[in-house]
């Protein structure tokens, strides 16, 4: 036998006339439904039986807005970046949508499989772009993996066109294609990684390396560092190193 379920007490005349005023002054639905010992789910139910509450219906995601997320995470671009390449998206629900695709480990966390990966790829020979693109990482990120793990990063490949000007051609495949990462967008133009980062720089199309609000940076005194920046807080950059040497103090002089 199935339980059945209770019936919700009745709204009171006062209450109703409490929920048409918090709406209408666009006020607080959640400390409404404290203060009247409700859910704030009921409240939204009851403020749209009495048609004063009709919220925003939420867009499906269309499969070109899920491949620019995809793009922005293999790039290991913030969230904020991507939400902007995308109209009616916040970047809470492009953290959302890309939690619901798996893309939360795309470019973040290095584990021991992809550290042996690496190693693999560069002793037969890989280049910097052929990595970043099969471990779906940044070419900078290459780098620095790399150096921790003390090995020699791959090379780079041949940039055909180092050195020379950028053609307004270029400045717009960069703009039609900024999420790409790096590297593809390296191999396209012939150019270094380090140059096409420069230039989406320059173009204003990509802020500073950041992280992913994903994993927060964390520093030494446990305190976390804002999403999106990979600077530390600054307590930790102005705390002395443990075990450094103090420098003697100069003798007060004699009066």
């Amino acid at each position: 036998m199935g339980r059945i379920r209770p019936r919700g007490r009745p709204y009171l005349p006062d209450e109703d006339e409490a929920i048409r005023g918090c709406v209408g002054w666009n006020g607080d639905l959640i400390a409404l439904a404290r203060n009247l010992g409700r859910t704030p789910d009921a409240v939204r139910l009851r403020a749209r039986a009495l048609g004063v509450y009709d919220p925003p219906r939420r867009h499906r995601w269309s499969a070109w807005e899920d491949a620019v997320v995809r793009d922005g995470y293999t790039s290991a671009l913030p969230c904020a970046e991507v939400a902007r390449q995308l109209s009616h998206r916040s970047p809470a629900s492009v953290a959302a949508r890309a939690r619901k695709l798996g893309l939360v480990s795309y470019a973040r966390r290095w584990s021991t499989q992809d550290e042996r990966r690496l190693m693999q790829l560069t002793l037969i020979g890989s280049t910097i772009e052929e990595v970043a693109q099969k471990l779906n990482r940044t070419p900078e990120a290459i780098r620095r993996r790399a150096a921790r793990l003390e090995i020699t990063p791959p090379a780079r490949a041949r940039a055909p066109r180092a050195g020379t000007r950028w053609t307004p051609a270029d400045d717009e495949l960069l703009r039609l294609h900024n999420a790409l990462n790096p590297a593809r967008l390296a191999q396209l133009l012939g150019r270094s990684d380090g140059a096409v980062c420069r230039r989406l720089r320059a173009l204003g199309l990509r802020a500073a390396a950041a992280r992913s609000p994903h994993h927060p940076l964390t520093g030494q005194s446990g305190a976390v560092a804002q999403p999106g920046r990979l600077d530390a807080p600054t307590a930790d950059l102005n705390r002395r190193p443990t075990g450094a040497a103090r420098q003697p103090r100069r003798p007060r002089a004699q009066v």
